[in-house]
């Protein structure tokens, strides 16, 4: 599962969920973003979860537009104090955040690790079966094949002449007419 990670890198818990993405086999880390900017930047890695402490955005209205725009699963940090915020919009703000489909959690102040890791595979696997691949294959049967997570195949070998070309083309028309999205890339 590819994570993305936004976090104020000088946040000393950025440290320990970084690590704890990466040691756990289940995650691959794809991008750390810093700030609003990088985080936009970086949400071209496709991931599929994504771990946000709103520090890093410019406010309330820019975290809302960010999160209706985003198809990963993803999980937001709230500042610890803002439940005890004089203003009714920033104390309604986890309730507003939370409608919004593609959050999944929204944690006040701190989270445990391990719940957030559970969570956060069975939402990115239960989303890898809602997508399906696109039927445009002209000797297609009817039945679309769910996409499970990118897959890369590499064919290789250091002599030439062993059929490397036709190994992989022949790969990708098998998964082509399973009406898999696929790329060929040689």
């Amino acid at each position: 599962v590819a994570v993305l990670i936004g976090v104020n890198v000088a946040d000393p818990r950025s440290a320990v969920w970084q690590q704890s993405v990466q040691m756990d086999a289940r995650f691959r880390l794809v991008a750390v973003a810093n700030n609003n900017q990088d985080l936009q930047t970086k949400l071209a890695e496709s991931p599929e979860v994504i771990l946000l402490d709103v520090r890093i955005l410019d406010g309330p209205q820019v975290l809302i537009e960010t999160l209706t725009k985003m198809t990963a699963a993803v999980y937001v940090l709230l500042p610890a104090g803002l439940l005890e915020s004089k203003e009714e919009k920033m104390r309604a703000l986890p309730e507003t955040i939370k409608a919004i489909s593609s959050v999944k959690q929204v944690y006040v102040g701190d989270m445990n690790i391990a719940d957030f890791l559970t969570r956060a595979y069975g939402d990115a696997l239960a989303l890898r079966k809602t997508i399906a691949a696109p039927v445009a294959w002209s000797g297609h049967t009817g039945r679309q094949a769910a996409v499970t997570g990118m897959r890369i195949v590499a064919t290789w070998n250091l002599v030439g002449g062993v059929g490397r070309s036709t190994i992989t083309t022949a790969l990708a028309q098998a998964v082509a007419r399973k009406s898999i999205r696929s790329l060929l890339v040689g």
